[in-house]
């Protein structure tokens, strides 16, 4: 396949010296020998030395689909790169982390358990809706962080991961970034969403909206399952970054072990909540089949048979 840029006129991006075009969804690396306004066989473009076990991202998806194409995700994360600290990342992320701690008290002191705002159809689109706007925000912060170091995202998507809805973005050309800026790549999503708490925080303390309050608790329960190393979330793949970079296989086994521990003990925790729940709502699915009951019972039920279709995975050790 042949391309002449006067022809077809490819676009040709610069990414940390070194020029790439995006073909068939990917950016790949241009060979040093190409001159622009030549004759190129595209074969010959390669993407950056990846690890031969590791598959691409959007693959482990059961289905997925691209419904933001590079060009948009490329404004997207240009637009609010400015939100990404290049200085004192890691420090400011602390800062946010200890700041959300501490609204969320404020905000939840005087509540024991947390009903639903969801009464209605319109609340259950509504509440849908801005659920999904926060995961796609979160992406927003991926692309925002791979633009702050010039590398130019291939596009956001969105499928199903096991059975479970999930959203991603894809970066062709994040092995070209050092540790430190990969490991920001991967967080930078989470720290979108702690800037998205602290928002919506600050209004509610103004206006306290029961809408509003739940909105606030689901996203902080996202940002901390987000910080797992399982489903090869952003946790995950902080983990395995880690890992890479520790060389004595010993060391790498006990932080393993010890971050397995935390992720079974937290997840045991999560399904015995999630179990208590459905145990309390199946008597109301067939006494009053109201479609809120049978669609929180759905819900819950797909969420444990992803966990468990999930557990051999959670025990493979991230490469390292």
């Amino acid at each position: 396949m042949l391309f002449d840029r006067h022809k077809t006129n490819p676009v040709i991006h610069t990414v940390l010296n070194q020029k790439t075009v995006f073909v068939a969804g990917r950016r790949l690396l241009l060979p040093s020998t190409y001159k622009e306004g030549t004759m190129f066989d595209v074969k010959q473009a390669v993407l950056p030395p990846a690890d031969p076990n590791k598959k691409d991202h959007a693959r482990k998806f059961l289905s997925s689909v691209s419904f933001v194409s590079e060009p948009v995700a490329n404004l997207l994360g240009e637009t609010f790169k400015a939100l990404v600290p290049e200085k004192r990342y890691f420090m400011i992320f602390i800062i946010l982390v200890v700041l959300n701690i501490m609204s969320s008290i404020l905000i939840f002191r005087d509540d024991v358990v947390l009903s639903s705002p969801v009464t209605g159809f319109r609340e259950g689109v509504l509440y849908y809706i801005f659920l999904a706007s926060l995961l796609f925000w979160h992406e927003i912060g991926h692309c925002a962080a791979a633009r702050k170091f010039n590398v130019r995202v291939d596009d956001i998507g969105g499928g199903l991961y096991l059975i479970f809805p999930a959203f991603f973005s894809r970066i062709s050309l994040l092995k070209l970034l050092s540790f430190r800026e990969r490991i920001i790549v991967f967080s930078t999503g989470i720290m979108f969403q702690l800037y998205a708490s602290i928002l919506m925080g600050t209004v509610y303390f103004f206006n306290p909206w029961g809408f509003l309050k739940y909105a606030i608790m689901m996203n902080f329960i996202l940002v901390f399952l987000n910080l797992l190393p399982i489903f090869h979330l952003d946790g995950y793949r902080i983990l395995e970054e880690c890992l890479k970079q520790i060389k004595r296989e010993k060391i790498k086994q006990v932080i393993f072990s010890l971050c397995l521990m935390l992720t079974i003990a937290v997840i045991g925790f999560f399904v015995f909540m999630m179990g208590s729940f459905l145990l309390r709502l199946t008597p109301l699915v067939f006494t009053s089949p109201s479609w809120m009951n049978i669609l929180q019972f759905s819900f819950v039920s797909l969420i444990l048979v992803s966990i468990g279709l999930s557990i051999p995975k959670w025990l493979k050790k991230p490469h390292g």
